[in-house]
């Protein structure tokens, strides 16, 4: 059984990605400017301020076991707004586990689940009026959900989308783990370690003293004392090897030009001196990246060998091709031990963001077309979901 969903072009999403790092511009060399950290400050328990939809019978494929009514303690709520299409042949490789990511529909933002053993695509959280999402992460220890989220502002002011981060409980409960301090700021990106021990994040913030205007640097959380440092300046699009011992990232100079590449880089997770994996000057857009899970390879998007040419429309309106997250890109890989970079996948898609599989055999991904997943060498293509809807972070979770 095909289960269909209206699916609707949403410009929503667009606005959606450009706090989510979609935007990689770059921009040459300058000293680094120390930027004070935001102290981690924690606040009482807050519950979401509107009740969720209730829970709706939702079809299964074909063969499948009868859905659960829900996710590890979340509680699956209606899906009747959500623009997808499950399509046929998933259902016969046998995947464990389930995906969660971002969706964006009539009635907001939600953090949505797909489970590959019952084939049931539902929210389990969706965020309230004038509120705002960009990342979900499931802590190990599967108690919680790590969130990118920013509340309804004061009365009277505007919903920027600038993103705190905060712990979402089972029972519906929002726990702030770390705010903004500054007018200009937001932690977004964030993701659990492997461990569950610490949280890895992205952070945006004002800098009047470099040419662009503000920065980017990567934060790593102590989870059990909520203490926050700096891993890295000048850097987003975070991911952490299996082990937890290495992370990866793509630069991002506060004062250089447009067409300055970015580069992929590799240090150890608690900091220290890097390697350069690509020659930057081939790759200059790139994003996206994940360890594979032997640790050997650092997959990533960039721009296809052929991306389509910009249409008149893009021309007219001076569409800069600055991130792989926003033109016809691909995942490719790179091998860390003998710099050999390859491509991976055809699809010429956008928006591309995966995780592996528990057992480390398959890559699942969003793109801007849906959810889809492969082999690890990129054979065994499936779409599994159609949508247009998809946006944030993905993780695949058992």
């Amino acid at each position: 059984m095909i289960i269909r969903k209206p699916i609707r072009p949403l410009l929503a999403l667009a606005a959606a990605a450009l706090l989510a790092g979609a935007c990689t511009v770059q921009l040459d060399g300058t000293s680094l400017v120390p930027t004070p950290v935001p102290p981690a400050r924690t606040g009482t328990e807050t519950t979401v301020p509107t009740d969720p939809p209730p829970v709706t019978p939702t079809a299964t494929i074909e063969g499948a076991t009868t859905a659960p009514i829900d996710w590890f303690g979340f509680p699956y709520l209606d899906d009747s707004a959500l623009d997808y299409e499950v399509l046929p042949g998933w259902e016969s490789l046998g995947l464990d586990g389930s995906v969660v990511f971002l969706s964006f529909s009539e009635i907001g933002q939600s953090v949505v689940v797909f489970d590959f053993e019952t084939g049931h695509f539902a929210p389990v959280f969706v965020a309230p009026e004038n509120t705002w999402v960009l990342s979900a992460s499931l802590n190990p220890e599967h108690s919680d959900l790590l969130l990118s989220y920013a509340p309804v502002p004061p009365e009277g002011q505007t919903q920027y989308g600038y993103t705190d981060l905060y712990r979402l409980d089972p029972d519906g409960s929002l726990t702030p783990l770390l705010e903004r301090v500054e007018e200009i700021e937001a932690f977004f990106s964030a993701f659990y370690s492997n461990s569950g021990r610490e949280v890895y994040y992205s952070w945006f913030v004002g800098d009047d003293t470099v040419d662009f205007g503000f920065r980017y640097h990567i934060g790593r959380l102590d989870a059990a004392s909520g203490e926050a440092a700096i891993v890295v300046e000048d850097g987003f699009w975070q991911a952490v090897s299996a082990d937890d011992e290495r992370l990866a990232y793509v630069t991002l100079n506060p004062s250089a030009g447009f067409d300055d590449p970015a580069e992929l880089r590799v240090v150890p997770s608690t900091g220290g001196d890097h390697l350069t994996v690509l020659d930057p000057e081939s790759f200059p857009t790139i994003d996206a990246p994940i360890f594979s899970p032997d640790g050997r390879y650092l997959y990533f998007s960039a721009v296809s060998e052929a991306p389509p040419p910009l249409s008149w429309l893009d021309r007219l309106f001076g569409v800069i091709p600055a991130s792989a997250h926003n033109v016809p890109s691909d995942w490719w890989r790179a091998d860390l031990e003998t710099g050999e970079a390859s491509q991976v996948s055809q699809l010429f898609d956008q928006g591309m963001y995966g995780d592996f599989s528990p057992d480390g055999d398959r890559l699942a991904f969003i793109s801007a077309t849906g959810l889809w997943i492969m082999n690890l060498d990129g054979s065994g293509l499936v779409q599994v979901l159609a949508s247009q809807a998809f946006y944030g972070n993905l993780e695949w979770v058992r």
